[in-house]
């Protein structure tokens, strides 16, 4: 059984992507998605991602008058919104700060990206190069004649290579999973070969990125350094009823991974 697998560039090409019965992994490297990963391996209930500061702060609202511990997280331009408790590094999102707390986060593009998914998906999971192993073995799970898509987030409606670089590793995990059934596109293989012409130096590689960059110039070098780092955790967060949470490999016959 073939199954196609397609990058998509940029969050705005989601809406008209065809993408009823294919898995979906979300990507956005600096930083949404490596903050989510970061978070739930830290030990948060779950993530809410938002639209905006305003739904965020509406939304967080309505938890702590329902009694859900929760925490407001996010960042407008890459810095954290004023008045929230934390921003978007992934560094911050440790232990003492998260465990047992959903996190309501609103960032600029990985956020509006879950949010722009169509309804009819089969499965959405958020992928980075920090759980690169364990996303590629979600989506082999998931594979099918619907195929797999690889949504790169952008940045502000522009193409991020940071997030092609880490689509690329997912097909270059995929290939090796399932080799007589994944079928890449066109973009799909250019992202594969970018990846593998750039492993060796991976966070030299995001640095010249121009979204790293941007976080350079705020004092946020260390996060591109952080978010660089391949297979540091083994979970994969998935959307269920609007919530992020996280999924665990569990085996089964075969010994091949699933995710529960």
């Amino acid at each position: 059984m073939d199954s196609p697998v397609r990058v998509l560039p940029r969050k705005e090409d989601l809406p008209a992507a065809g993408l009823a019965g294919t898995a979906v992994a979300v990507i956005d490297v600096l930083r949404a998605t490596s903050t989510a990963v970061a978070a739930l391996a830290a030990g948060a209930a779950a993530l809410r991602p938002c639209a905006g500061p305003e739904e965020a702060r509406a939304l967080a609202e309505r938890l702590r008058a329902a009694g859900v511990p929760c925490l407001l997280c996010g960042e407008a331009g890459a810095v954290r919104v004023p008045g929230f408790d934390l921003g978007n590094s992934p560094r911050e999102f440790t232990p003492e700060a998260v465990a047992g707390r959903e996190v309501v986060l609103a960032t600029t593009n990985g956020t509006r990206a879950l949010r722009l998914l169509p309804e009819g998906v089969a499965g959405v999971a958020l992928a980075s190069f920090l759980n690169a192993s364990a996303a590629a073995a979600w989506l082999a799970a998931r594979a099918s004649p619907a195929g797999l898509v690889l949504a790169c987030a952008g940045t502000e409606g522009a193409f991020s290579y940071d997030d092609f670089l880490c689509a690329g590793a997912l097909v270059d995990r995929l290939e090796a999973l399932r080799p007589d059934g994944i079928v890449p596109d066109d973009l799909a293989r250019a992202a594969r070969d970018a990846y593998r012409q750039n492993r060796g130096g991976l966070a030299a590689a995001l640095a010249a990125c121009r979204h790293a960059r941007h976080l350079f110039r705020l004092g946020l070098g260390e996060d591109v350094a952080f978010c660089a780092r391949e297979d540091v955790y083994r979970l994969v967060p998935v959307v269920r009823e609007g919530r992020v949470v996280p999924a665990w490999p569990e085996l089964h016959e075969g010994g091949n991974a699933r995710y529960t």
